[in-house]
């Protein structure tokens, strides 16, 4: 299986939207968000997720929440219509 790379984040490394309202990324720790993006930006979906999960406070989020933010943080990644990273 061949691995895809987050384009939108290959581009610009380490410039995420940090303003993303989602109540399971105010329940990680600033170290854990870092290595959400990490993870986002080198395309490992399923390990981010499975850090969410870990990383998260109680209650234990649930995988359908982990996929909703895990989207948000790809789509904080790509570029505005601007031209500038959202």
């Amino acid at each position: 299986m061949v691995r895809r790379e987050n384009r939108w984040a290959r581009r610009s490394p380490g410039r995420f939207n940090a303003d993303v309202e989602n109540s399971l990324w105010d329940r990680i720790s600033a170290e854990g968000k870092a290595e959400v993006d990490r993870l986002v930006a080198a395309g490992h979906y399923v390990q981010a997720i499975k850090w969410m999960r870990d990383c998260a406070e109680t209650p234990t989020p649930g995988i359908h929440e982990c996929v909703d933010l895990l989207n948000e943080r790809i789509l904080a990644a790509r570029p505005s219509d601007s031209g500038e990273t959202r």
